[in-house]
């Protein structure tokens, strides 16, 4: 009997640490980081759904600028002059509180015009993992990203986000 008490009790103090250590669904809303520090997206909520929208990328390295670069390699040619900056990346995610995870959404890759099926999770860390994957989530693809926090001295002459420490 003194052992099924203890037990009980163990028990219990685990499932309320869980339970309290749990990070809510709305977490992920705000801006994040590529573990390369090449783009920023920021991730909202609309209704159950959580979407993400490109808000910066690095354009150090290529022929396209970040006011200007459009949706080239769109398959629909009707989308393809939109710009980069403020279009969805992400949509909707929504949060299985089973699994603890965002799942049944859509992401989109821009460098090659396609859509994949996209679950998302807070790994131990709270970096925000997204994998993209197409038929079989084995055969996925990770993306890893950190919370983003914009200070003063990363804002150039013109306002434009500088991430001068790749995070």
């Amino acid at each position: 009997m003194k052992h099924t008490a203890y037990f009980l009790i163990l028990f219990c103090l685990a499932f309320i640490s869980a339970t309290m250590a749990k990070t809510p669904p709305e977490f992920i809303v705000g801006k994040w980081i590529s573990n390369k520090g090449d783009f920023i997206v920021e991730v909202y909520k609309t209704g159950n759904k959580y979407h993400a929208k490109l808000v910066w990328f690095d354009d150090t390295d290529t022929d396209l600028h970040t006011e200007t670069a459009t949706d080239y390699n769109n398959p629909d040619s009707e989308l393809r002059t939109r710009k980069l900056i403020g279009m969805e990346v992400l949509e909707n995610l929504t949060y299985n509180t089973n699994s603890n995870k965002y799942e049944e959404g859509t992401i989109y890759d821009a460098t090659t015009g396609k859509k994949w099926t996209a679950f998302a999770f807070l790994n131990e860390q709270k970096l925000l993992v997204v994998k993209a994957y197409w038929k079989f989530k084995f055969l996925s693809q990770t993306l890893v990203l950190k919370r983003y926090y914009l200070n003063q001295n990363q804002l150039s002459t013109n306002n434009r986000v500088n991430p001068v420490k790749k995070y």
